[in-house]
């Protein structure tokens, strides 16, 4: 392991991180249930058109096209398209500033989705809004969670993780999105963003039976699970990766020195591939399926849950069969151990009408190549 700090002297230089693709930036989502397990990713990439009607942009289907996410790699293109009702900025007569009126807008944006659920769509700032959160539920969280309850009750019994995944293959989307009413309840944990708190969000949650449920401003870095263990695995990765990749780029240099010198040319200067949105959704898509599932990862995922209250460390059959579970309080910030409490205790009461482990922690991380 690398010391966080370095000392130099007096005067020294100072080194500088190399130059990276400003404009490869994406947002991918994470979300774990209680026993650790990850859900697949919903990753949004950056697109030029900002209208509702994505259909004509290029850069997914551009994708499509490149090493690792072709149709061979197990993806495959698709389109989503629903009409919904949401807050949009109007001009009014006799009014200088637009003012906010509810009217249906029908979204059409493309997107990629792998044999392992995950999706890639794109946003003109390659964030999250209302809309995207209805297009996660129905092409990426709700056949998800479809397959789960179905795997989870078959009666031939086995591997639930095993029997989930070969459903995700076999099941069509359409037949997924035709049995949305099958599932729930799950409770959805994440933060306090606007889009997550819309009105039509909240709808069309319901119709998957899904609750989203907010953690309070400012608490995600101490309550939210995504970002006390997930986080930084996926940070690690991406910095190893890296790494491994500018190591390459200076070894070839180095060759390419050699060779210079011997033909007595003037040497080549050093540039450091500044990679793309295909190399670092690669990386995530890595981390994910090498790093995330390890057992020491599962499980302390899992912990994380019990740790800040959002899943019982034990339970009780009592005698007249109803069952009592038994929680933590948080304590990991004496300052703010009230503020954890009240927000825990908020959601725990929902949390104990589900069945374990369908409480699931979700985080949005920003990343660049």
């Amino acid at each position: 392991m690398l010391p966080s700090y370095i000392y130099a002297p007096i005067g020294a230089p100072r080194g500088s991180a190399p130059d990276s693709n400003e404009k490869a930036r994406f947002t991918v989502f994470f979300g774990s249930n209680a026993e650790g397990e990850e859900h697949p990713v919903f990753i949004i990439i950056k697109c030029s058109s900002k209208g509702a009607d994505l259909s004509k942009t290029r850069v997914v289907q551009s994708l499509h096209g490149e090493k690792g996410f072709t149709k061979a790699d197990g993806w495959t293109l698709r389109h989503w398209e629903q009409t919904l009702r949401l807050p949009v900025k109007v001009d009014v007569a006799g009014k200088k500033k637009k003012e906010k009126q509810v009217k249906e807008v029908t979204f059409k944006r493309p997107y990629l989705v792998h044999t392992d659920r995950h999706v890639i769509t794109c946003q003109h700032k390659a964030w999250m809004d209302s809309a995207g959160v209805c297009m996660m539920l129905d092409t990426m969280l709700g056949p998800y969670l479809l397959a789960s309850r179905l795997a989870d009750s078959d009666p031939d019994g086995g591997d639930a993780t095993s029997r989930r995944r070969a459903m995700q293959l076999e099941q069509g989307f359409d037949q997924m999105l035709g049995h949305g009413t099958d599932i729930g309840p799950v409770m959805y944990v994440w933060d306090n963003c606007g889009a997550h708190n819309t009105e039509v969000v909240g709808v069309w949650a319901s119709k998957w039976k899904i609750m989203f449920k907010n953690l309070p401003p400012n608490m995600t870095d101490i309550l939210q699970v995504m970002d006390l263990i997930i986080n930084a695995v996926v940070k690690s990765r991406v910095r190893r990766d890296r790494a491994l990749g500018m190591l390459d780029d200076f070894t070839a240099f180095k060759a390419e020195v050699m060779q210079a010198r011997e033909k007595q040319e003037p040497i080549p200067q050093f540039v450091v591939d500044p990679g793309t949105v295909a190399s670092g959704i690669l990386t995530v898509l890595r981390c994910w399926q090498e790093d995330l599932h390890r057992d020491t990862i599962v499980k302390s995922t899992a912990d994380c849950f019990q740790k800040v209250g959002l899943a019982p460390i034990s339970t009780r059959v009592n005698s007249d069969g109803s069952v009592t579970n038994f929680y933590v309080n948080y304590t990991g910030h004496e300052a703010t151990n009230k503020a954890c409490m009240r927000a825990v205790d908020a959601l725990r009461p929902l949390a104990e009408q589900l069945p374990f482990p369908d409480v699931v922690s979700a985080t949005g991380a920003e990343g660049a190549r």
